[in-house]
């Protein structure tokens, strides 16, 4: 083979004939790099957990449905609106419960108590009672509504053996069984309920 030839060989290659080492292109000929774009990694975002409703008070949002006529739409202010409907989803406390009671506290105002009180928030957290929420906190819809809602359902833990467990955990929210004055808010509750579709 003359060095024309060899020169050939080297430079253009030929089938079968290793011209890399390791990788490394012995000929010297720069190495051709695919430009095939790679495929992006798609992250997974799981969908948001959503609990189920406790069975006493699926109960009674069908008993409440069974005695209503017709409604009257009732609008909340956006972020309590987007808050309880967030936190209906996650702890399983039907929205319309958790809006009768703010509208119940406050008429949907995120204030401090009249008169002096120390309920704090849409849905009035007692800062005495709570010695573990601050005001900010009480005055934030998102964490006042998560907040009223495991106050629901640890009552309705409580009272699970009653007869009436869910009228009980309502009057439980707003000071207890020994004071009568909560039958009537928990009347008055239920009649909101009845009478407004909460959006």
């Amino acid at each position: 083979m003359n060095i024309i030839e060899w020169l050939k060989k080297m430079l253009i290659g030929e089938p079968n004939v290793t011209t890399s080492i390791n990788g490394k292109d012995v000929t010297g000929r720069p190495q051709i790099v695919s430009s095939t774009p790679t495929a992006p990694t798609v992250a997974t975002v799981s969908p948001t957990k959503q609990t189920t409703i406790d069975p006493a008070l699926q109960n009674f949002m069908n008993n409440i449905s069974k005695e209503s006529g017709e409604k009257t739409n009732l609008e909340m202010p956006n972020d309590l609106r987007d808050a309880i409907n967030k936190v209906s989803e996650t702890k399983g406390v039907p929205k319309e419960v958790l809006a009768a009671i703010a509208h119940k506290e406050t008429g949907f105002q995120n204030i401090a108590e009249h008169g002096g009180g120390l309920g704090r928030g849409y849905f009035q957290i007692d800062l005495g009672q709570h010695p573990n929420v601050t005001e900010q906190q009480a005055l934030d819809p998102n964490f006042a509504t998560n907040y009223a809602a495991d106050l629901i359902k640890a009552k309705l833990k409580r009272f699970s053996k009653t007869d009436t467990p869910v009228y009980n955990t309502i009057r439980s929210y707003n000071g207890g069984l020994s004071n009568p004055k909560t039958a009537q808010y928990a009347n008055d509750v239920l009649n909101k309920l009845k009478t407004y579709n909460f959006e």
